[in-house]
């Protein structure tokens, strides 16, 4: 409590001080109430590092605008990724969620990068992403774009499956005050606040802060679980612009504190138990981006930034420090050539303190990266046929040196049709917990089978074969399709290592490790459509689909659980359908049914659900809405946990209000 309290005066003052300085009066313009020609040529920087019109890009790449955000009732990032074909999302429990694309999904799910205003956040304790963590405050997003597929010639390692990149408002954007609060039966208390002005025509400013209660999940008896979680922010973004430079300054933090049910291996019968664990989490960043365009628009960019992590619990104490620099030089070398290059570098201090069932040995690394990249748009034909060639080299202290080569091809035969095909390398590069970890996660009388880190595991490979199509029948009907075809070698498995008695706990027993090795090849393949019309002036219907299936090949026969695994946590079926009326100028409706099929391996059933959301706009300041969440039954499972770890619980039925005041 006395961290919170703390939190919460260090926001009040933040806030209060903030409104004392001058306003810069209404807020700027952002992405809402666009046709779909308009949502067509949103400007994206995802895809090639320089900005294009989404309908040009060459990937399968997906928009989530700030309206998009608004009218879907959703509170948190995952849940608005859910929208994205080609994307899985399922929540494991309140605070846990799965997020991946294009397969390899799960808790610890690790071939998606994913950015917010061009930092990773990307843990390297397995790779992965702690989304629980990445609570933002979903009124200061401006898109979010997701592109589907590999992007590790311009992003580097771990950008397998694809690339989230969470773009926020500028300062200039959000000028003036708004506040939000809003309760439910699942998000029981949601606060938001911000304050934007401006020091001088050159100088905006905004300060932030959010804080999130949630409830916890039920079991399958209808009982409440033991998941409740809190989450709080507080932030600063200083956006500074004059002729051909600007400088951005973006500073937050956040607490968060869990409670999970974990299931740990023990030597007695029934060989498991059950710990009730309260996790802490917090950390903070700090990021400087300074810009500079030249006369003949080429453009140089430089980004630094500083990140501190930590987490506290029962399984593991854990403190991370990460400094990445990043440049890039986009320019025209000819008027067919349009060039990319850049480089970085990157250290990661990782210190972490044991806990009874992971030892990592050593307990204290410090790792660096460095890349150099380079990518040639060339026009073939031009504004008709466009040819990309990229490399990037990066070298780690885990698999050495990697290359990502990508190609791309893109014909735009007129302004309704585009044909786009890509052919790309991606890997995805050991973690600490692969390399150097301990992890008991089966228990049987006097003995432990044990997940065990080595230190000669190498990184993932993927050649990934992409072709898609985007169709814009009319100004308001538009068909965007992507199919892919990935082939994946040395991928993560398991080996029985040689057992041994172990003396260093009590009592003494047997430690049969299963040691992790690169002996799995997969190759996945899958169709991810996605259709947009604007049928009348006031409605517009929207429905994504995909379908994904996979084959492991286990070239040494160790086609284990833990292999199968990989892949069981994705269904080969989603859907999601959206409604929306603009029923008056003051009323808006929108329902969304949701479909996912059943993941056998995981024994979790095919559910329909539902959300709805009503939003009234009583005035041009105050704004209500009511949504319901899960609406079709009043809990059920998405996925459940892969071996013993965190107890699942079901995803239950939901309603919330807000009431949002802009002064």
């Amino acid at each position: 409590m006395r961290t919170w309290n703390g939190l919460s005066w260090c926001m009040s003052a933040a806030l209060v001080a903030c409104a004392a300085l001058p306003s810069g009066g209404a807020a700027g313009d952002d992405l809402t109430n666009l046709s779909l020609e308009e949502l067509l040529d949103i400007e994206v920087t995802s895809v090639s590092k320089r900005p294009e019109k989404r309908r040009e890009a060459s990937a399968a790449i997906f928009v989530i605008t700030s309206d998009d955000i608004r009218r879907s009732g959703a509170t948190n990032i995952p849940d608005l990724l859910r929208m994205v074909p080609g994307v899985n999302v399922a929540q494991q429990t309140s605070s846990t969620f799965h997020v991946s694309a294009r397969g390899f999904n799960g808790r610890f799910a690790n071939k998606l990068l994913v950015l917010v205003d061009g930092r990773s956040v990307y843990t390297p304790l397995f790779s992965g992403v702690f989304w629980g963590t990445m609570d933002l405050a979903l009124d200061d997003i401006e898109r979010i774009e997701v592109v589907r597929g590999p992007g590790g010639t311009l992003w580097g390692a771990n950008a397998v499956n694809g690339v989230i990149n969470i773009v926020t408002k500028p300062a200039k954007a959000t000028q003036g005050g708004q506040a939000t609060v809003g309760l439910g039966t699942e998000e029981s208390f949601i606060g938001a606040l911000r304050y934007g002005g401006k020091a001088s025509d050159a100088l905006h400013y905004r300060v932030y802060s959010s804080f999130k209660d949630h409830d916890s999940f039920a079991m399958p008896d209808g009982s409440q679980g033991e998941d409740a979680w809190l989450h709080g922010r507080l932030g600063v973004r200083l956006d500074w612009e004059k002729e051909s430079d600007s400088f951005v300054f973006l500073a937050d933090g956040f607490n968060m504190a869990t409670l999970d049910s974990d299931v740990l291996p023990t030597m007695i019968p029934p060989f498991v138990e059950t710990d009730i664990q309260r996790n802490h989490q917090r950390g903070g960043q700090m990021t400087g981006r300074y810009t500079h365009q030249f006369a003949d628009e080429s453009e140089v960019a430089v980004q630094v930034y500083y990140d501190l992590y930590s987490q506290a619990g029962t399984l593991l104490d854990e403190q991370r420090h990460t400094v990445d620099l990043d440049f890039q030089y986009r320019f025209d070398a000819s008027p067919h050539h349009h060039l990319v290059v850049g480089g970085g570098y990157r250290l990661i201090r990782d210190n972490i303190e044991n806990g009874p069932s992971i030892n990592f040995d050593p307990d204290d690394r410090t790792s660096h990266i460095f890349n150099l990249y380079l990518q040639d748009q060339i026009d073939l034909i031009p504004d008709e046929l466009t040819f990309t060639v990229g490399l990037r080299l990066e070298h780690n202290d885990f698999s050495a040196l990697e290359a990502q080569p990508n190609m791309q091809l893109a014909w735009r035969p007129g302004e309704q049709h585009a044909v786009w095909g890509a052919v790309s390398r991606a890997v995805r590069t050991p973690s600490l917990a692969e390399s150097d970890a301990m992890v008991d996660f089966l228990g049987l009388p006097f003995t432990f089978a044990s997940l065990t880190g080595n230190d000669k595991f190498d990184a993932e490979d993927l050649l990934s074969w992409e072709l898609g199509y985007r169709y814009a029948a009319s100004p308001k009907f538009t068909v965007d399709l992507a199919l892919f075809y990935n082939q994946y070698s040395d991928l993560r498995t398991l080996g029985a290592g040689i057992p041994g008695a172990d003396f260093s706990s009590f009592p003494p027993h047997l430690l049969v490790p299963l040691l992790i090795q690169n002996e799995l090849d997969a190759d996945t393949y899958g169709v991810e459509v996605a259709l947009d019309w604007q049928a009348l002036d006031w409605w517009r219907m929207r429905l994504n689909y995909t379908w994904f299936d996979y084959e492991l090949d286990d070239e040494a026969g160790l086609l284990t659980v833990f292999a199968q695994l990989s892949e069981g946590d994705t269904p080969e079926h989603q859907l999601w359908f959206q409604h929306s009326f603009q029923l008056s100028p003051q009323w808006e409706l929108d329902a969304i049914v949701r479909y996912a099929s059943k993941l056998p391996v995981l024994d979790v059933d095919e559910y329909w659900t539902a959300d709805l959301r009503l939003g009234w706009k009583a005035r041009e300041n105050l704004e209500f809405a009511l949504v319901g969440r899960n609406l079709f039954d009043s809990q059920h499972y998405e996925t459940k946990a892969q071996f013993v770890g965190t107890t699942p619980t079901e995803v239950e039925r939901g309603i919330y209000g807000s009431i949002t005041w802009r002064f």
